[in-house]
């Protein structure tokens, strides 16, 4: 989901990265991304502290 994410926001930028489309690039709906992410600053964190690591 991460990295499908750290995709997104690649492609879109913060502004206009949706939960929708980084859950679907990983196979989970929507509502499953915001249950794991409260904001998508949030997301966004995790998945460059993810990028940073790998």
């Amino acid at each position: 989901m991460l990295l499908a994410a750290l995709n997104s926001f690649a492609r879109e930028g913060l502004q206009e990265a949706r939960y929708k489309q980084s859950g679907s690039a990983a196979g989970v709906t929507r509502d499953s991304v915001h249950h794991h992410f409260k904001s998508r600053t949030n997301l966004l964190q995790e998945a460059l502290e993810l990028g940073w690591r790998i």
